[in-house]
């Protein structure tokens, strides 16, 4: 698990894929002034340099964000993630890209709270330093399915969960699922993001079925497909939000249709969304 970091596919497709949801579902929370508390179990580091090695060797980000950046005004609905990115990269080109942490804390208001998670010595010290410039960021070193349990709920009961593993063992296929139904039931009312990368043997779909079988709450699924990489091994990105916000459907829909229309459209990418256990 040591072994991997997010900088070699930091701004590439899966991640304009999730973050976009990550950003939608962020805005549905600032829409009331009540606090909200979103808690990063995989964070990875803040910000990632594209001009770096890691970004450089894959060169992810140019089929991914790299794609067309800039070149297409986007739908309302992508506005939070593309102004993160400007401010990311001072309103200038495209030379860094911010992870899900650094999405987070731009959506935070004063009274809001931040908890990222790395167990990476070298990616947690790199969220140490990011951190310390804002004292509504909490920063955390332990295993994710461990953080799992001990950081939920939060001390903020209304907020989200991201839980975006690196999916390096087909054993996180399993215990990821129970994890995370293990902290629903702690936190039922919370809303969780979960990631799942869709490759040729297809182990996400044991993961949705026992995410369906043991969490009685909405569910709604969002499927990026990129038939264009057929040598990749990613060949898609999937996106289960437990309890998401009301009326996101409609934003999903513009955004993410809109995504693979312009910036993955090289990709061939296509967009699906639905609703694996409806509102009741």
């Amino acid at each position: 698990m040591l072994s991997y970091q997010h900088g070699f596919h930091a701004g590439g497709p899966a991640d304009v894929h999730k973050h976009a949801i990550l950003a939608i579902v962020l805005d549905h929370l600032r829409v009331k002034p009540k606090p909200f508390c979103v808690v990063d179990l995989f964070a990875g580091r803040a910000i990632y340099d594209l001009a770096a090695d890691q970004a450089r060797k894959t060169r992810e980000f140019e089929a991914g964000i790299g794609c067309g950046y800039g070149e297409a005004t986007p739908p309302r609905s992508l506005a939070s993630y593309f102004a993160a990115i400007r401010w990311t990269n001072g309103g200038a080109g495209l030379h860094r890209y911010p992870g899900s942490p650094e999405i987070a804390r731009l959506a935070l208001r004063d009274g809001d709270q931040l908890f990222v998670n790395e167990l990476h010595p070298a990616e947690h010290d790199a969220l140490e330093r990011w951190s310390r410039c804002d004292d509504r960021v909490h920063v955390h070193r332990r295993d994710g399915v461990e953080a799992l349990g001990a950081l939920l709920p939060p001390p903020i009961k209304r907020g989200l969960a991201v839980v975006d593993p690196a999916f390096e063992m087909k054993e996180e296929y399993v215990s990821i699922p129970n994890a995370v139904a293990n902290a629903h039931r702690k936190w039922p009312q919370g809303c969780f993001l979960i990631w799942f990368p869709i490759l040729a043997e297809a182990r996400h779909r044991s993961s949705i079925d026992a995410l369906h079988r043991e969490i009685d709450a909405p569910m709604l699924s969002s499927t990026m497909m990129f038939p264009a990489r057929r040598d990749a091994g990613l060949k898609g990105s999937l996106v289960t939000l437990i309890n998401p916000p009301w009326e996101i459907e409609s934003r999903l829909d513009e955004a993410l249709g809109w995504l693979a229309a312009h910036t993955l459209e090289p990709l061939g990418a296509t967009h699906e969304r639905s609703w694996l256990r409806p509102r009741t």
